[in-house]
């Protein structure tokens, strides 16, 4: 008998372990929504009895058949399973604004969904205040768990079941590394997890501290770390007018776009990794660098005005960490900036956070390699026998991996320019089709303020299933997804 390429069943057993999981937090937001006796108790049901039950239903049935204690995954299930976990949580964590006729379309109820796991934070929503509690907490739930990752998340409960993890971590952390904390991929996942919980908690705290109520402190410490920007309320974070709330979002929003790993240590009290590491460096100094040249270009064209310093700076910082950091928090229209501002700030966007973070975009690390390695080349020129590698962290960087790197900067270019074209053809002007191209590509959303105004709602139901693809290639930094898309995956090698 011909042995099949991919083995379904294993795929099967794992997406299905997964849909289970997906239902526990729906149960979660089901529970809070029969708490406050909201519309919404009966699609967060009706959701989760599907989800659990399919996911079950795959668990046993796979498992029965195969008849083993331990499923082992390869390298092309790994990449399969990578990309289509996010579409199929995305496929039911759609039915509740479907079922609930919370979205006009089932196109829009996915484009929401995708955009929350995959932590981009493009909305269709006009009036979110207008969502029940439980609605409202599955939304910033989607972010949540995009947020360090589904299989990541899911890797710190799969070996339970007997499912091997290694392959879904390799295609899951797709960047120029791939840091561990431990020699095992699931004591890996549940430090980090453990750490990401510790933080969102310090939030929760933090944020009633500085104004909000529990409920919405709970949702917006979700879609902070995460590098969401989902919020509960139409006017984000300036509906409280605290200044004391929005520094807390800040130093959340900065620690949000950092590595996982260098956060990890910098919790346990141990700064070494954090100081020896460029790239944390590099992006502690983009967003002073950031924040000063807002600050200083706000005052500047600002300056036959009478204006509040605290509160320019204030935003000045806020802007431009939502930004770098691809959360996507914004409370003013940055497009009504002077160009020099916005147009600083959109680069931003495309560069994005660190590797290894919530964040997206191309990645510090990425640039920072590229830049080091234009400037060695004019070296190499000039002593063309001399063997001149480039270093990340005193550490020599493979040609493979800067040869990686390069596929991927010319790859994203070509992806947003395509993307820009296709928006443009479909009655967009030329600088909404580019940010949104940038916002869903980079994960950052509502990267250009204009576009929060109904703007994604708007368009064509063919756009928005393309932004969701956007946004899925995005989040698994292209060549996951690319790749399962070639002939070359699907030949037996």
């Amino acid at each position: 008998m011909k042995k099949s390429l991919i083995d379904k069943k294993a795929v099967a057993l794992t997406l299905g372990s997964l849909l289970a999981f997906e239902a526990f937090f729906l149960l979660i937001c089901l529970i809070v929504s029969i708490c406050y006796g909201e519309s919404d108790i009966f699609p967060l049901a009706i959701t989760t009895a599907i989800t659990a039950a399919i996911g079950i239903y795959s668990i046993s049935v796979t498992r029965k058949k195969r008849g083993e204690s331990d499923v082992k995954l390869g390298r092309r299930e790994g990449y399969l399973i990578v990309s289509l976990v996010w579409v199929v949580f995305s496929l039911f964590g759609a039915l509740p604004y479907y079922i609930g006729d919370y979205t006009e379309s089932f196109t829009d109820a996915y484009f929401e969904t995708i955009s929350g796991f995959s932590t981009t934070g493009a909305t269709i929503f006009t009036n979110v205040e207008n969502l029940p509690h439980g609605i409202a907490l599955w939304r910033s739930s989607t972010q949540w768990v995009g947020g360090m990752g589904i299989i990541v998340l899911s890797l710190a409960i799969l070996p339970f079941l007997g499912v091997g993890g290694m392959q879904l971590y390799i295609a899951e952390v797709t960047g120029p590394t791939k840091d561990k904390l431990t020699p095992r991929v699931m004591q890996t996942a549940q430090m980090l997890y453990g750490a990401y919980i510790a933080i969102t908690v310090s939030e929760v705290i933090l944020f009633c501290i500085g104004g909000m109520g529990f409920f919405d402190s709970v949702c917006h410490a979700m879609t902070t770390i995460s590098t969401g920007g989902f919020s509960t309320k139409n006017d984000g974070i300036l509906f409280w007018h605290s200044p004391l709330l929005e520094y807390f979002v800040c130093f959340y929003m900065v620690l949000a776009g950092v590595n996982f790993m260098v956060t990890f240590t910098l919790l346990k009290g141990d700064f070494s990794r954090a100081r020896n590491s460029e790239e944390f460096n590099i992006y502690m100094i983009l967003n002073i660098v950031m924040t000063l040249l807002v600050f200083g270009g706000l005052l500047y064209t600002n300056r036959n005005t009478m204006i509040d310093t605290e509160d320019t700076f204030r935003t000045a910082l806020f802007e431009s960490t939502a930004l770098v950091s691809g959360t996507g928090f914004v409370y003013t229209d940055i497009s009504q900036w002077h160009p020099f501002i916005w147009g600083i700030l959109f680069i931003c966007m495309i560069i994005g956070g660190s590797a290894g973070s919530a964040s997206g975009g191309i990645k510090i690390m990425r640039v920072l390699l590229l830049v080091k390695n234009s400037y060695l080349e004019f070296k190499r020129l000039l002593h063309p026998q001399a063997i001149i590698p480039v270093k990340l962290n005193k550490r020599v960087v493979t040609e493979k991996i800067i040869t990686n790197i390069l596929a991927y900067v010319v790859i994203f270019a070509g992806i947003c320019m395509i993307s820009i074209i296709i928006f443009m053809l479909f009655g967009n002007e030329f600088t909404e089709s580019a940010g949104m191209a940038i916002s869903c590509l980079s994960n950052v959303g509502p990267g250009l303020a204009s576009q929060t105004n109904g703007i994604f709602a708007l368009q064509d139901d063919v756009i928005k299933w393309f932004m969701g693809l956007l946004m899925l290639i995005g989040r698994l930094e292209i060549f996951t997804v690319l790749f399962i898309l070639t002939p070359v995956f699907w030949k037996k090698s």
